[in-house]
């Protein structure tokens, strides 16, 4: 099977596609994708054998620092320092924390939610947009006879670039995709390169011709441009949730309120605990600041580290084009051939995206 694909593509760029690092792992399944399922017997042992190597800890370490050392030196203070006033000023400490204990928790709580909404969004507008890429391909299969082989190869090289330049117009992390030279020049012009590949792939199903037999008339044509025009409008959406994130001050105000709550913990036990406050506290620091930890990592990898979903997704794109079967066969020395192609293709202005 792969024989027969790899003749039918020929030199083509679908073709290429298949010579693509990654693509024994698509032989070896049709899924591009492993599931992974998790049970506490499964997480449990190795959850603790890590603790050392969490990015969580490591992230939290500053505060879990200080909050240690504070009730260090608090419990030190009331043991060497054995009957000193405070004793009314620790027990009103401890009904305070009793009474911000669970404005603290819907705090985190709702802090964490709408991180988790946040990264949701993202990954229902990027399902969307896999959906609609694959909609493109079988509607480029379907009418791979009335678009012709070569600008079959042209809607297959825009197509699973654009997944991968709005990664990059998002994250500013992964590399041009590989399409002609000059277009690649083209796209360096432009303030938007997803858009700009939006145009390019607008334009070229515009450019294709009524067929005498009235299997691609204005209809097809439309229903076409439909599909790239909701590819564009993807792009905003991309962009809005990217351009509002949480409020920084939601944020700041989280962390003094841990801060300051945490830092008076100890104060507030230290008379019934004694030395035992030092674990106590650092404990608790823990579990809150790496709440919160959690839930400032959760926000910006919904779009800010496109590692998490987005490399995915765009594999799964590229494999669309492998398992379909879509595309023509050689466009080396044809009419549509990438040097021919780029012989003809004059980049336009700057577009004022």
């Amino acid at each position: 099977m792969v024989l027969l694909r790899r003749r039918a593509f020929g030199e083509s760029f679908v073709g290429r596609l298949w010579s693509h690092a990654n693509a024994d792992r698509y032989r070896q399944s049709s899924r591009p994708w492993t599931a992974q399922f998790h049970s506490t017997r499964s997480i449990w042992l190795s959850s603790l054998k890590t603790l050392r190597h969490s990015e969580v800890l490591s992230g939290i370490l500053q505060p879990l620092l200080l909050t240690t050392t504070a009730s260090l030196g608090v419990a030190l203070f009331d043991s060497v320092a054995d009957g000193v006033p405070g004793k009314s000023a620790s027990k009103a400490l401890f009904q305070m924390h009793s009474l911000l204990g669970g404005a603290l928790s819907l705090l985190l709580v709702f802090r964490t939610n709408s991180a988790y909404n946040r990264f949701w969004e993202a990954r229902r507008i990027w399902e969307n947009l896999l959906n609609r890429c694959r909609e493109l391909a079988r509607y480029a299969y379907c009418f791979r006879d009335q678009l012709q082989p070569c600008r079959v190869d042209r809607l297959a090289q825009l197509l699973t670039a654009f997944p991968v330049m709005l990664r990059r117009h998002l994250c500013l992390l992964a590399p041009l995709a590989p399409l002609p030279a000059p277009l690649c020049d083209a796209m360096r012009s432009s303030s938007s390169r997803p858009l700009y590949l939006c145009k390019r792939l607008a334009a070229e199903i515009s450019g294709v011709s009524d067929a005498s037999d009235g299997t691609f008339t204005s209809r097809e044509r439309l229903m076409g441009l439909s599909l790239v025009n909701q590819l564009g409008s993807y792009v905003g959406a991309c962009e809005r949730l990217l351009q509002t994130p949480v409020p920084l001050n939601y944020a700041r105000h989280t962390s003094r309120f841990l801060t300051l709550w945490c830092l008076t913990l100890p104060v507030s036990l230290v008379g019934s605990m004694g030395l035992l406050v030092v674990p106590v506290t650092a404990f608790v620091t823990w579990c809150l600041f790496g709440i919160q930890e959690i839930g400032l990592f959760i926000e910006h990898c919904a779009l800010d580290n496109g590692d998490i979903f987005m490399d995915q997704l765009s594999d799964q794109e590229r494999a669309t084009w492998r398992h379909d079967g879509v595309g023509g066969g050689s466009c080396q020395g044809g009419a549509g051939s990438d040097s021919d192609f780029a012989a003809r293709y004059v980049p336009p202005a700057p577009m004022p995206f």
